[in-house]
């Protein structure tokens, strides 16, 4: 009995030395975890809602061009009060091979381009000035079949209708309002190579269906637009992610909402001032725009 007694002091004197010093054998403490940085996770879970942009761009560019930059000019009220002078400048850019080196040309006054401007055959762009008045809805371009290359119309100071049956519109790639108002513009999807819209100060009546058709747009501006008696333009209608090409996207003036399109994994140049943005959609612009710097 006696004996058995030492033997269970010694074995539990010798449990108690082992488990008060580590084994040589026993692993080493896990290290402790790292700080996570908070900025960086917010970062992360603020672009986990992104949708991913899966379209790609396959439209070559067109660069932007100033309204006023053109070859020539011609006049008809030149052609009416002096039109020695304005025989003159034509007969000057139609002779020998000078008609090939126009490739803008100006208008002020027509609305129906005379035939004889037939020979600018490599026009790409065609600027309008002083075309019709803000009333009258009847006064239409017509004539712009005669440039088999055309580009691209400007407007500057006036109020024109479209001649909708000509063949321009198919190929048109570049449509630019200045101070003008253009009515019973035909439907977006009728330009299916239309990348550039522009209006400044300006506004069509009514804004044209189908905007989002156009694949290849790469500028959208309406700027202090003007939409007549339509109102304002509802942005909501418009997705900017149907434009795999879009670069700038500038709305203000007689817009109201936001397009949509914001919340997807791409960057282009945004300026938004709409009508009364509530408190939801200037968190989505400003989260935009947190993202794109």
């Amino acid at each position: 009995m006696k004996k058995n007694l030492l033997l269970l002091l010694s074995l539990t004197a010798l449990l108690s030395q082992s488990c008060g010093k580590p084994s040589n054998t026993q692993k080493d403490p896990l290290p402790s975890p790292e700080k996570k940085d908070s900025t960086r996770i917010e970062e992360k879970d603020s672009n986990q809602h992104l949708v991913p942009h899966n379209l790609s761009c396959e439209c070559s560019p067109i660069k932007e061009r100033n309204a006023y930059d053109v070859d020539v000019r011609f006049s008809q009220w030149g052609e009416e009060h002096d039109s020695l002078k304005e025989k003159a400048l034509f007969d000057a850019y139609s002779h020998d091979t000078s008609f090939r080196k126009i490739k803008c040309i100006g208008f002020s006054g027509y609305s129906t381009i005379p035939k004889r401007f037939r020979i600018f055959k490599n026009v790409e762009y065609v600027a309008f000035t002083g075309v019709g008045n803000w009333t009258n809805k009847d006064v239409k371009i017509t004539g712009l079949d005669m440039f088999p290359r055309l580009k691209g119309i400007f407007f500057w100071g006036g109020a024109v209708g479209i001649d909708t049956t000509e063949q321009w519109l198919k190929q048109i790639e570049y449509v630019s309002l200045g101070k003008s108002r253009v009515f019973n513009f035909p439907p977006f999807h009728l330009m299916p190579n239309l990348k550039i819209i522009e209006a400044s100060h300006s506004g069509f009546e009514p804004f044209p269906k189908n905007i989002n058709s156009l694949h290849c747009l790469q500028k959208i501006m309406l700027v202090e637009y003007h939409g007549g008696k339509e109102g304002a333009v509802d942005l909501t209608q418009i997705d900017l992610d149907n434009f795999p090409c879009l670069q700038k996207a500038y709305f203000s003036g007689g817009t109201k909402g936001i397009p949509q399109g914001l919340d997807t994994n791409r960057t282009f140049e945004l300026y938004l001032r709409p009508y009364g943005l509530s408190k939801e959609d200037k968190k989505i612009v400003e989260a935009y725009k947190k993202r794109r710097r």
